[in-house]
Order: C-alpha cells, then sequence, then structure tokens
C-alpha cells in the first residue's frame, strides 16, 4: 500500500512542477558592468555605472535553465558609440533601450517575454591619459631581524622613482609613492627583499603604476656584545678645582658586528665628567 501511495505522490509532484514552472514570472538580475573597445594607451578611467537591474518575464523552466549558464557580467562596447566632451573628459552615454536586442542576447533566458531595466542609460568617463615620474619612499614596512641580526649601513631601494599613468587632474595630486603595510620577518642575511606599492585605486581609479614592487637592498651583519672598561675623566674650567672620581672606570657596552669585532678598542671612546661650579 505504501508503494502505490509514493508513486502516485511523485507523478502528482511531477505535474505540479511542470504546470508550475510552465507558468511566466518575473525575475530580476544584477549584472556588473564591463567597458571595453576604448584605447586603455591613450585614455584613463574615471568613472562608470558599475552595474545595472535587469527584470526579465520568463516561464520558470527558463529560469532555471538560465541559473546553470548565466553571464557574469553586462558587456558594452564603446568602439562605436558616440561621444561627447565635459570638462576635458570623453563621456560614453549609452542607451539601453537602443541595445535591447544586444542586452537580451547576453541574457540566457530563453524566449524571453520581456526585460526592464532599472536605469534608461548607462555612462563611462574618460580623460586623456598622462604620464609622471615620482620618487617612491618606504613607508609602514616592519622589519624583524633574527636574534643578534640587524642592519650594517643604509638600505637601498631598486627602482627610486616610478612612472604613473592618469588624467592630468589626478596626477597633478601625486608627488610620492608609498609602500603598503607589510611585514618581513626571520631577516638574517644581506639580500634584496621585494615590497608591495600602496595602490591609489580607492582614491584615484585612473591612476597605473608602471610596477607593483620595488627591490629593497638590505645590508645585514651578525652582532655580538662588548664590554669595555672606559676610564673616566674629569673636565672644569674651574683651575682651582681638583677632583678624584669613583670609580675610576665604567663599563660600556656595545652591539657590534662580528666582522668589526678586532678592531674595536677602549681608545676610541671618551667619557667625561663636566663640572660647571654647580654642588647640585
Amino acid at each position: 500500500k505504501i508503494k502505490p501511495f509514493l508513486i502516485c505522490l511523485l507523478i502528482t509532484i511531477v505535474f505540479w512542477m511542470v504546470q508550475t514552472l510552465s507558468d511566466t514570472y518575473e525575475y530580476e538580475k544584477v549584472y556588473p558592468i564591463e567597458f571595453s573597445g576604448y584605447d586603455a594607451q591613450k585614455f584613463s578611467f574615471i568613472s562608470s555605472d558599475t552595474a545595472m537591474l535587469v527584470l526579465v518575464r520568463s516561464t520558470g523552466f527558463q529560469y532555471i535553465s538560465g541559473l546553470f549558464s548565466q553571464n557574469g557580467k553586462m558587456k558594452f562596447v564603446v568602439t562605436d558609440v558616440n561621444y561627447y566632451e565635459n570638462k576635458g573628459n570623453r563621456v560614453y552615454a549609452i542607451s539601453l533601450k537602443d541595445n535591447r536586442d544586444k542586452i537580451k542576447e547576453q541574457i540566457v533566458f530563453l524566449r524571453q517575454k520581456e526585460i526592464q531595466f532599472s536605469i534608461d542609460t548607462v555612462r563611462l568617463v574618460l580623460a586623456k591619459r598622462a604620464m609622471k615620474k615620482v620618487k617612491l619612499e618606504v613607508k609602514d614596512v616592519t622589519f624583524e631581524f633574527s636574534p643578534q641580526y640587524g642592519l650594517y649601513g643604509n638600505p637601498t631601494i631598486t627602482p627610486d622613482s616610478i612612472e604613473i599613468y592618469g588624467s592630468e587632474k589626478s596626477l597633478e595630486n601625486i608627488n610620492v609613492i608609498s609602500t603598503q603595510k607589510q611585514i618581513i620577518k626571520n631577516i638574517n642575511k644581506t639580500g634584496i627583499y621585494k615590497l608591495r606599492l600602496k595602490s591609489l585605486v580607492e582614491k584615484y581609479p585612473d591612476v597605473q603604476f608602471s610596477a607593483e614592487y620595488i627591490d629593497i637592498n638590505l645590508p645585514i651583519e651578525k652582532y655580538t656584545e662588548m664590554t669595555l672598561a672606559i676610564p673616566l675623566k674629569f673636565q672644569t674650567e674651574d683651575t682651582s678645582v681638583r677632583a678624584r672620581l669613583y670609580p675610576e672606570k665604567v663599563e660600556v657596552v656595545l652591539d657590534v658586528a662580528l666582522k668589526d669585532y678586532k678592531g674595536i678598542v677602549k681608545e676610541m671612546f671618551d667619557v667625561e665628567v663636566i663640572y660647571n661650579g654647580d654642588a647640585t
């Protein structure tokens, strides 16, 4: 008795699904927008519409088939699109109504009965591309050395400047590019380490760099501790004052590179007590 019941239930569900999915429904889909067809060597991106909401009237079957083959982005080619100039920028305004057929080709709802858009026009704003050479600076970088190791001299970066590209309006505000926040760990030998440059895309979306990384050369040596006993010297401008110091020597503790250890002698240091006549 249970088996015939389950068969009848399954048949009923199948018929219900077929009837339900054959009906027409309205579906909403948000598509990211992607523009192409402009010369990126001559023009820099300034701004654009980034997404559009599409309302599609289609059957349930067509909607389900579209879920498995949906295009990720709505693509617009501006090669043959008319543009106008605004404050020195090139503005493309693409009518969605005039491009309805091209848009429908990108929506995988077969035999859509109707599509509607949340906006009438999508816009792309470009500016003539300029170039500027700017200095680089190492900033917000933490260098963590292995025990007993440290810098031996000044680090150098290569290159010390890069070329940046973008609109003249953006480039005039940029005079230096910094490295982004990062940590280099377990440094124990001289070598070249890569540092990533800090992106400016949030503030200047049209600006591009000729390089994303720079090299920093770190001269590294192993250090050890050295203790020297240095005699104290007494100095005063008052020739009537005589003094005897206790202790007669003080210990000076140094961190010395191993390669320099034998060359460090106490005669290289002076420790003085200066008396200016003030008893306090």
